[in-house]
């Protein structure tokens, strides 16, 4: 969590350099977080007996998923120029494809730990694909 937070700083501080309009990507990048971490709640079991994460994990329908996602990406591609949003957005949520992928094979599922960390990553991953 501290590498990630610290590699935010500098993604941000890189973006801020380069001109990037940063409220517009930081609220990007928080939706994109967010909506990209449904993908882990859709389809997937949870890993342990008991937690909050249950509460989400595998109760999520494909409609509401779609939903999610979709708001992300409008929110991505209103706020960012071009095509930056939306590519972004592919980005990242590939990337949390990805990683609930190899959770699910490691963990046997999602945890709500798992959810937080998708959501940091999400943040992260989204930043990055707009250098």
């Amino acid at each position: 969590l501290i590498f990630v937070l610290l590699t935010k700083i500098l993604v941000v501080s890189e973006l801020a350099l380069r001109g990037t309009p940063m409220l517009a990507a930081l609220a990007a990048a928080c939706a994109a977080g967010r909506g990209s971490a449904v993908l882990l709640m859709y389809r997937y079991r949870y890993a342990r007996e008991e937690g909050l994460g249950n509460v989400f994990i595998g109760k999520v329908s494909g409609r509401q998923t779609c939903i999610t996602l979709g708001l992300a990406i409008i929110i991505a591609t209103v706020l960012l120029p071009g095509m930056q949003g939306l590519a972004a957005m592919v980005v990242t949520c590939a990337a949390i494809f990805i990683l609930g992928q190899l959770l699910k094979r490691t963990l046997g599922g999602q945890t709500g730990d798992t959810l937080g960390a998708a959501i940091e990553l999400g943040e992260l991953i989204f930043l990055l694909a707009l250098l």
